[in-house]
């Protein structure tokens, strides 16, 4: 993949290829899967699962085939393509890239034993009652 073809891709659809990775999935497979890897603390709606995944699929980072169900209704099983592929690994490497990176700043950094810190972050709930 060259520079011209970097496609930048949003924190849900990240998850969704990132499940989509190993195994396909229909809808209600990522609500579960978002929900049981959060531990429960973060729940995917099908108003925001469907359209994101329409986007993938419009931008070429998914396909979907039809189940063939016995029972119940038919599902659309969702894949992910050669070029979602390289796309979520190169999110992934820009990812490692960004924890590798060593972050030189001028602001006073949170250190617990830091006292100006701790003089600070006392004196907030007085200052926002002042107020």
């Amino acid at each position: 993949m060259t520079k011209d073809q970097a496609v930048v891709i949003s924190a849900l659809e990240e998850d969704l290829l990132t499940l989509l990775y190993q195994c396909s999935l229909y809808g209600l497979e990522f609500v579960n899967a978002i929900k049981e890897a959060s531990g429960g603390t973060r729940e995917l709606g099908l108003g925001s699962l469907y359209p994101t995944l329409a986007r993938l699929e419009k931008n070429k980072l998914v396909t979907y085939r039809w189940g063939d169900e016995q029972i119940g209704p038919r599902r659309k099983y969702y894949d992910i393509t050669p070029f979602g592929r390289a796309i979520l690994e190169n999110t992934w490497r820009f990812r490692r890239a960004l924890l590798e990176s060593p972050v030189e700043t001028e602001s006073e950094t949170f250190n617990p034993e830091n006292e100006s810190v701790i003089r600070k972050a006392q004196s907030l709930p007085s200052a926002i009652s002042q107020k």
